[in-house]
């Protein structure tokens, strides 16, 4: 009797599951549900340590100028058009437009772009822009090392045809927050001296 009922239990959850997933079909929900979950997990895997500027600034004193590099750049963005050398071209022209030197400096300014792609035609990307500058370790002074001191970063949705141009904005974006804590902490320095 016992297991007639667990039977007809484990029909009705069957069925319950059947109705389900036939709902799922018909709203597409299961798709959306993946595509959230992957967006979720593209968010968790960005290396970035902080997604917005302000508390950061003030490591950027007495920065004199940026090296620009590219970090991670996945195969997906490469493909549809953004490739190392682009985004070095947009972010040198930007700081430029800002009036913050780039050239050969200590301080290094690391753009990674990391993406997830989505069998429509939408991808989902995870922008990064991070300083490095040296330091010195506090038990050893003679040991130096490259660290990151301020972090920023966008996730973003985007069809593949407007990629190209919604990595250049976001990129612009983070720029200009670097810029503005750039410039807020160095211009007191500047004031300061005769």
């Amino acid at each position: 009797m016992a297991t007639d009922s667990l039977f007809t239990q484990s029909l009705a959850q069957r069925s319950l599951l059947c109705r389900l997933c036939r709902l799922c079909r018909l709203c597409r929900l299961c798709r959306l549900c993946r595509w959230a979950i992957l967006s979720i997990v593209l968010l968790f895997s960005c290396p970035s340590q902080a997604f917005s500027a302000g508390a950061d600034a003030i490591t950027l004193d007495g920065v004199k100028g940026f090296r620009i590099e590219v970090g991670t750049l996945s195969r997906a963005a490469r493909s549809l058009g953004v490739d190392s050398v682009r985004l070095k071209i947009a972010a040198r022209e930007r700081l430029r437009r800002t009036s913050i030197p780039v050239g050969d400096f200590p301080t290094v300014l690391v753009l990674s772009l990391h993406t997830s792609e989505h069998p429509s035609s939408v991808l989902a990307y995870c922008l990064d822009v991070e300083v490095r500058q040296i330091v010195h370790l506090t038990r050893t002074e003679q040991v130096t090392m490259l660290a990151p001191t301020w972090a920023a970063g966008q996730l973003t949705l985007t069809l593949r045809t407007s990629f190209v141009h919604s990595v250049e904005a976001a990129l612009g974006s983070l720029l200009d927050d670097l810029a503005q804590d750039y410039r807020l902490v160095n211009a007191a320095g500047s004031l300061d001296s005769p």
